[in-house]
C-alpha cells in the first residue's frame, strides 16, 4: 500500500525528480505526511497543513488508500497539491464564486533535514540556502552531481592552497 506525490526533475523536465510527498504507513508514529528527498525523510506534517485538515481514508478493499481533506468553501473551491523541484510543497486553489486564485507554500527548510554540509551555514531566504563560512570554500569534487548543493561540505581555505 503505497502512495506518493513526485516532483519535476527540473522546472523544464518532467521526469521523476528527487523529492516525494508520501504518506506515513503508521499515522501513530511521525508524521501523517512526509517529504522525502531520496529516501530520507526531509521534513514531516505533524499538524494541520494550509489549515486544512487531512485525513487518510481506505476506500474499497482496504488495499487502497487516498489522502482527502477538509475546507469550510470546499464545495466553491478547486484545489491542487503541488511538489516543486525544490521540495516546497504548495496548495494551488481557485475560487469558483469570483475566480480568485490563491496560492499557499509550506515552509519546508530548504536546507534540508540534516542542514548543510560540513563548515556551512544555511539561510533559509537565500537563493542557494547553503554556503561556506567565512574562511572555507566548497571542497572540489571530480563529479559535480555527486551531491546536492545543500549536502556539499566546505574546507578551510589554507587547506584547499595544500591540495
Amino acid at each position: 500500500m503505497s502512495w506518493s506525490l513526485v516532483s519535476w526533475k527540473s522546472s523544464q523536465d518532467p521526469a521523476p525528480g528527487v523529492f516525494s510527498l508520501v504518506m506515513s504507513s503508521n499515522f501513530s508514529f511521525g508524521g501523517i505526511l512526509n517529504i522525502k528527498h531520496g529516501s530520507k525523510i526531509y521534513w514531516r506534517c505533524n499538524e494541520r497543513l494550509f489549515n486544512l485538515s487531512f485525513t487518510p481514508d481506505y476506500y474499497g478493499d482496504h488495499m487502497n488508500l487516498y489522502l482527502t481533506w477538509a475546507d469550510d468553501l470546499i464545495d466553491s473551491k478547486i484545489s491542487r497539491l503541488v511538489l516543486d523541484v525544490s521540495g516546497q510543497l504548495k496548495l494551488q486553489s481557485w475560487l469558483r464564486t469570483d475566480g480568485v486564485q490563491e496560492w499557499h507554500t509550506v515552509q519546508v527548510s530548504t536546507c534540508g533535514r540534516s542542514g548543510c554540509g560540513a563548515f556551512s551555514i544555511c539561510s533559509k531566504n537565500a537563493q542557494s540556502p547553503c554556503g561556506c563560512l567565512p574562511g572555507f570554500s566548497y571542497a572540489e569534487s571530480n563529479d559535480s552531481s555527486a551531491q546536492e548543493p545543500h549536502e556539499k561540505d566546505c574546507i578551510g581555505l589554507h587547506q584547499q592552497q595544500q591540495q
